[in-house]
């Protein structure tokens, strides 16, 4: 990664909270939403005007019209990029100053900007797209900027001239929290590239990374053959040794004790591999202590019959509008805007009738398209691009418009919009550090703090109709499928956990001489497990999330921290929205995540004190 931010998603559900029933004072809502998103009624209200020029292309982005267009994009990207460059290094060779400081900032978060703008946008188009040309084409432009970007990953005049910025204590002590932060960002960014080093060892750390990217396509190669073509465990697990053991190598190179040390130092909220396992051992026994708490339930009910993608869509803006005063607005698209049918366009409407930003739904599958859930941001707000509208899409593969939704499908559409939430009402300085470029074990927080309101009846009920009959979602099958869904949520978490002290263990090189077969049973026994196995062979996650999946369990006890202290009275509540708005979704990156959330709990300890067996408990 070179300024991209990749965005750790999987689609497990966090243990959540069921609430009581209590009386919930919500606002008047009209219809109009549920109608659309059921299909009754199409949109018929305009696109608001959001700049004076009417060049509206694919995803909203001007000039991107036609395929031909992605190269043009490519090329002018690129040749902005390399006058911006040229441009930080004369600020380099100057007296630093606190103003040449801020002006490098502001060139680098360009560059930045400049590259995910269309990289971003190619990638999207890649994974969305229905049209086999469009896709070439955006798969060309998206392999042509990141051969720029590699070839930006040799070059360490940018290194030399932010460098100054960090280790100059006056210059550095003058700026604000966001340039310090993004400051930082990029110095540790550039040396986790090797920039810092001699060109002996960048040499030999471009070879090593050369490698891990060999190993981890004959990897994929390996685990997605066809099922004809029989592959042994051990030779599955060998690779997987394999491109730990590379890892830790290039963590060696870049003077780091272990690969997991070199990942959590760029933008985590841990800082070690030590510190994340800490919080996994004092978090395993809150989870078997709710686990043993749980009531078994055999026959839970469906609550399918009561979820329709109308239905989900009115409760989506009854929270957008009782907590931020954002009114859903489900508009027509802009010529050329859309990639395929049944694209939605909806606006999130200010008290004052200006646009906070724009999302688009892809909700449901075709051939070709991604599977699961996933939310892309396309552009944000902020005060280097003159707070420009921003801009995000979210893809989902729902059943049918208008007809009853999977439970699961209901929990990734809450999920998905935490995330467009959190990407476009972010407003920082910097879209280096903009929405879910946040810390990497903090981004998944916005979004599983939305499955936890789809756990209060209170607030379910206010939306949640019988397909058919109209009638409300009962309670008592509410709280049935409730219990039961957060037990194999508990279930599912507590594995994700020994998964987790796995992944740590090996690429924190904690190992201490072990065998990996040795350092799965201690984990399976220091964590009290049933299981004779992790199934380690399958776990798919240490290729792709190398000491990094533990994050969505430290998410799951943010948000339910968040949810316990701020949402539980009432979920509804205009003066909470506000301040989570404030302090949590509009910061980004550019604070820590222990102040911002000490500021929106109104609470000097760490969110993470005294943890107990409450975090996931049933009301």
């Amino acid at each position: 990664r070179y300024f991209l931010q990749i965005m750790w998603r999987t689609s497990k559900t966090s243990a959540l909270l069921v609430l009581p029933w209590r009386p919930l004072t919500a606002l008047r809502f009209s219809s109009t939403v549920k109608n659309i998103f059921n299909g009754v009624k199409n949109p018929c209200e305009s696109p608001s005007k959001l700049s004076d020029d009417p060049d509206f292309g694919l995803f909203g982005v001007k000039g991107l019209n036609e395929p031909k267009d992605f190269p043009r994009l490519s090329k002018e990207a690129k040749k902005n990029i390399m006058e911006l460059r040229s441009r930080t290094i004369q600020l380099g060779d100057e007296q630093l100053t606190k103003s040449s400081a801020q002006q490098i900032l502001a060139c680098l978060d360009t560059m930045s900007e400049t590259i995910c703008n269309t990289a971003d946008v190619a990638e999207v188009c890649r994974q969305l797209h229905a049209d086999a040309t469009w896709i070439s084409e955006a798969g060309k432009a998206h392999s042509d900027l990141h051969h720029l970007i590699a070839e930006l990953n040799t070059d360490n005049s940018m290194l030399l001239a932010c460098q100054p910025i960090v280790e100059s204590s006056d210059i550095h002590k003058s700026l604000s929290t966001a340039e310090k932060f993004v400051s930082t960002s990029f110095v540790d960014e550039f040396k986790s590239h090797g920039l810092h080093a001699n060109e002996q060892t960048r040499q030999q750390i471009i070879q090593v990374e050369s490698k891990i990217n060999r190993l981890i396509t004959t990897t994929e190669d390996l685990l997605y053959r066809d099922a004809a073509e029989q592959v042994s465990s051990r030779e599955i697990l060998s690779q997987f040794q394999g491109i730990v053991a590379a890892r830790n190598d290039l963590a060696n190179l870049l003077e780091k004790p272990s690969y997991g040390d070199l990942i959590m130092s760029r933008h985590s909220c841990f800082k070690s591999p030590g510190e994340a396992i800490s919080f996994l051992e004092e978090l395993s026994p809150c989870l078997q202590d709710a686990l043993a708490a749980i009531p078994e339930i055999r026959s839970p009910g469906t609550l399918n019959e009561y979820f329709t993608l109308g239905n989900c869509m009115e409760g989506l803006s009854i929270l957008t509008e009782s907590l931020f005063q954002l009114k859903l607005r489900v508009t027509t698209l802009n010529e050329g805007e859309a990639w395929a049918h049944n694209v939605f366009r909806v606006e999130l409407v200010e008290p004052d009738c200006s646009i906070a930003g724009v999302m688009y739904l892809d909700l449901f599958p075709r051939a070709g398209k991604i599977e699961g859930g996933a939310t892309f941001a396309l552009n944000f707000c902020t005060e280097l691009n003159n707070w420009k509208v921003p801009h995000a899409v979210a893809a989902l593969n729902i059943e049918k418009m208008g007809t009853p939704m999977s439970y699961s499908s209901v929990v990734t559409l809450f999920h998905e919009f935490g995330h467009l939430l959190h990407t476009l009402l972010s407003r920082t300085k910097y879209q280096h550090l903009s929405g879910v470029r946040c810390p990497t074990d903090f981004v998944e927080t916005p979004s599983t703090l939305m499955e936890n309101f789809l756990q209060d009846y209170n607030f379910v009920s206010l939306f949640a109709r019988h397909w058919t009959r109209g009638e409300v979602i009962p309670q008592e099958l509410f709280h049935r499928h409730s219990i039961y869904h957060n037990s194999r949520s508990l279930q599912e978490s507590q594995i994700s956990l020994q998964k987790a002290l796995f992944d740590l263990t090996v690429h924190g090189n904690l190992i201490e001489g072990k065998s990996w077969e040795e350092i799965e049973k201690e984990i399976l026994h220091k964590t009290n497990s049933v299981r004779q196995s992790l199934f380690l062979p399958t776990f798919h996650h240490l290729i792709y999330y190398g000491s990094a999946f533990y994050c969505y369990l430290l998410c799951t006890v943010y948000s339910s921290t968040i949810y316990k202290a701020r949402f539980k009275q009432d979920p509804l509540s205009l003066e909470t929205g506000q301040l989570y708005r404030k302090h949590v979704l509009a910061k980004g990156g550019e604070e820590s995540v222990t102040n911002m959330l000490q500021q929106f709990l109104g609470c000097s300890r760490s969110p993470l004190a005294n943890m107990d067996s409450s975090i996931f408990s049933i009301q």
